[in-house]
């Protein structure tokens, strides 16, 4: 009977033991994220008198609903809208940034090399003009994206093609995603705005056929002809990113004035697609 009631002493001593461990442990615990607290709040406060003398920052907050109300193509997310046309010998294409309400364009003669390889134009085009615009489509929710090249949409559609697996790596690198559609039957989930998009693949169309791109007679045509415009250039990377035997002749631009021709000679490697 003794020994009974010693084991139950001794169990009830070390259950209050364990008890004062954990009650200890916790009122520590307690005690080191108040000082923690009044460390980071004394830091701040020494901060925000330290910085009492600079001027606020002030940072315009842009109303989504009136731009919406006087911009209907405008998008209060990231997204894009682009059309891209080709032919055997060149180029064109439009790139509005439906959020930042600004436009990118641009209208280029495939180098002679590349016209050699007069089946390769669509996909050439495609690629380079994704080359080209992927730094600023880095997290675009949308990239809406129109050409001309029926059979092309159809494999990048596809999932397993080659070409498919191309616009995949885009995707994965720089974070955004496309919706390739083809510019001659698209789906425009907006019907009021599926005119701006019927009027925009119609004035890329005559960008691709113009003989002088910025005449103000043709860009009076453009839907969004009061948004910030900007032509950019494709540079040798753009153009090769469908590779092709032989060396990569110099890229000449329309007019002179524009940019100053590209010297540059070298070999072009075939790098498989697996």
């Amino acid at each position: 009977m003794a020994s009974v009631t010693l084991i139950f002493l001794i169990s009830i001593t070390v259950l209050v033991v364990v008890f004062l461990l954990f009650w200890a442990l916790d009122l520590l615990k307690s005690k080191l994220a108040e000082r923690s607290q009044e460390k980071v709040r004394s830091q701040s406060l020494a901060d925000n008198t330290q910085h009492l003398d600079k001027k606020p920052l002030i940072v315009p907050i842009r109303n989504d609903l009136e731009l919406l109300r006087r911009e209907p193509f405008a998008s209060n997310i990231q997204e894009c809208l682009v059309i891209v046309l080709s032919n055997e010998s060149k180029t064109a294409g439009v790139c509005a940034y439906l959020n930042d309400l600004e436009v990118d364009y641009f209208v280029e003669d495939f180098p002679p090399c590349c016209q050699r390889y007069p089946n390769e134009h669509a996909l050439r085009s495609f690629l380079g003009a994704m080359n080209t615009f992927s730094d600023k489509w880095v997290y675009a929710e949308a990239v809406t994206y129109l050409h001309n090249d029926f059979d092309l949409i159809k494999s990048v559609n596809t999932q397993g093609t080659r070409h498919a697996r191309l616009v995949g790596k885009y995707e994965a690198k720089y974070y955004y995603r496309v919706i390739p559609q083809w510019t001659e039957n698209f789906v425009c989930d907006n019907i009021e705005l599926e005119e701006y998009w019927e009027n925009m693949v119609e004035f890329t169309k005559r960008l691709l056929k113009a003989s002088e791109f910025s005449s103000p007679k043709l860009w009076k045509r453009f839907p969004l002809n009061h948004w910030k415009r900007k032509q950019i250039f494709f540079k040798a990377d753009d153009f090769h990113q469908v590779p092709h035997p032989g060396a990569m002749d110099n890229i000449r631009r329309q007019t002179p004035n524009l940019l100053p021709q590209v010297q540059e000679e070298t070999t072009a490697v075939l790098v498989p697609i697996d």
